[in-house]
């Protein structure tokens, strides 16, 4: 009669460790797949932006150069949208500084920066969240 409880409460103990189990490693499973979302999202954005902002056209006439600045403005907010909405990531996006450090490359950009300058500072951004994604 022992033996058959004891194999019943094993039994019951075991079902819901597995349970357990099972559901925090499905609840890890879905926060690293959110945040590897978010870090693709992110890399996206700025990728985007910053290839817009290194195409150089001096030859194309003012109403074309007037779009292309337009385009550049919108996917610079676009990219700070996504740099100050991200959930999952938020901790390592402030840890990077990053909405600062974008906003300067830019800036950078538009002021001091060669497009070689602007590159080697995107790179390093873009090499850090890549770090960050993969650990």
């Amino acid at each position: 009669m022992e033996t058959g409880l004891f194999t019943v409460g094993g039994v019951v103990i075991g079902s819901l460790l597995t349970y357990f189990l099972t559901r925090r490693w499905q609840r890890e499973q879905w926060r690293n797949d959110n945040r590897k979302e978010e870090f693709r999202e992110l890399i996206g954005a700025i990728t985007a932006s910053a290839i817009a902002f290194m195409k150089q056209t001096p030859y194309l006439d003012d109403r074309i150069a007037g779009r292309e600045k337009e385009e550049r403005y919108t996917l610079y907010l676009e990219a700070l949208r996504v740099i100050k909405t991200r959930i999952f990531i938020a901790r390592d996006v402030k840890e990077m500084n990053l909405n600062d450090r974008w906003v300067e490359s830019i800036n950078g950009m538009g002021e001091t920066d060669t497009i070689d300058q602007f590159e080697e500072r995107f790179e390093k951004i873009r090499d850090e969240i890549i770090e960050r994604a993969t650990k």
